[in-house]
């Protein structure tokens, strides 16, 4: 017995390095499996706030049509606010012009098949009745889902810029 042992001490290392070895190759693979959804999720949310900021009064039925198909049916009704007929008539009537550049996008929290976004966004803005174009910081926190067709923004919240006023809805 006692030969034995030193003989079956190197099979139960290699046992238990292999177990190690398998374990961590699951566990990485998931990461990566994770990773690589969460990326997904970082460039639709780009997307979306890319359509969300900007628009001209030349194409904003098309740029409406395009943050419309980002939402699910609950942000419709959101989204039917700010880029519903009335809206659009306004953009159209003001010749408004948003030209927005995505700072930054930061996944909060990502579980599955949801997911809440903050994003950064530099915004220049110019309409019919200004020169120069006002710039400004704009903030969105949004939710998002996984659907059949991709992520979908769900539920938007625009956090006011310290010192800058946002209009009512129509």
């Amino acid at each position: 017995m006692a030969g034995r042992l030193p003989r079956l001490v190197p099979w139960v290392l290699f046992v238990l390095a292999l177990g190690a070895a398998i374990t961590f190759a699951v566990l990485w693979q998931q990461q990566l499996e994770q990773d690589q959804a969460e990326d997904e999720l970082r460039s639709q949310a780009t997307e979306f706030v890319t359509a969300l900021t900007n628009f001209s009064a030349k194409t904003i039925d098309q740029d409406a049509e395009q943050i419309q198909a980002y939402a699910t049916q609950e942000f419709k009704q959101e989204a039917d606010v700010f880029f519903g007929g009335k809206a659009i008539a306004a953009i159209k009537q003001a010749k408004v012009r948003l030209k927005g550049d995505v700072e930054s996008i930061y996944v909060q929290s990502f579980e599955g098949n949801s997911a809440s976004v903050f994003a950064v966004v530099t915004q220049s803005l110019t309409n019919a009745s200004s020169k120069e174009p006002s710039v400004d910081i704009a903030r969105f926190n949004f939710d998002m889902v996984k659907t059949d067709s991709g992520w979908k923004v769900s539920h938007l919240e625009f956090l006011q810029s310290p010192g800058t006023v946002v209009p009512e809805g129509p």
